[in-house]
């Protein structure tokens, strides 16, 4: 991402990937931190993360009988539990996530939320922050380069942003509540530019806080 001039917000550089046929190996934030992906069972095991090429923790992600995701545990370099989330499907149309950070001395539970996500498709739609924060997101129809990946639908859960999905973001509007209370309302736009095989080559993303463009190379 490049900054549209006059706007001083700091910005990711880049987000750089690794795939064979229709795996993700890898995926490079800034040059420094990798995010390194394992399968197993036809499932995502393992995302263990590096800086600057040194080993500096992961997850392990579990799974129901049915095959959706049970929990997520995540570890720091020494292999201390400092997170887990929790998923829950009882409503069909909504994935429950509760997560729970540990005090890495003690091992207690410091703190506890819940969020709430619904992806369809392989895109996310919607994700809730309890009473905090309610997002709901649009998309194109044009695949990008996660489109064809094996796991998507996990990816998606595990990252959960505008970079991970079947298809590329056209807006994200967000409501901010406190008490019950609407305190705030926003609507970030993505501007998309396409080439002649509909790859998404640039995005012009604005909203009333921040503007700058992305670029994508293949």
């Amino acid at each position: 991402a490049e900054r549209i001039p006059g706007n001083n917000s700091a910005l990711p550089d880049t987000w750089e990937l690794e795939i064979s046929g229709n795996t993700l190996n890898k995926i490079k934030i800034n040059s420094a931190q990798e995010d390194r992906f394992t399968y197993a069972g036809g499932h995502l095991a393992e995302v263990n993360h590096f800086q600057n090429g040194s080993y500096v923790g992961m997850e392990e992600l579990t799974y129901n009988t049915d095959g959706s995701m049970m929990a997520i545990t995540s570890k720091n370099g020494t292999g201390v539990v400092t997170i887990t989330k929790v998923f829950n499907y009882s409503n069909p149309n909504l994935i429950e996530e509760v997560v729970s950070i540990y005090n890495t001395t003690t091992g207690l539970v410091e703190g506890t939320y819940t969020t709430y996500k619904n992806i369809v498709n392989g895109n996310l739609v919607q994700y809730n922050w309890g009473d905090a924060q309610f997002d709901t997101i649009t998309y194109d129809n044009k695949q990008n380069v996660f489109s064809n990946v094996q796991n998507l639908n996990e990816l998606v859960l595990y990252y959960s942003n505008d970079r991970v999905g079947k298809n590329n973001r056209i807006t994200t509007n967000s409501v901010f509540m406190y008490n019950g209370n609407v305190t705030n309302t926003t609507t970030i736009n993505y501007s998309n530019q396409y080439d002649v095989e509909n790859r998404i080559i640039k995005t012009n993303v604005t909203s009333n806080n921040a503007s700058y463009i992305q670029n994508h190379t293949y």
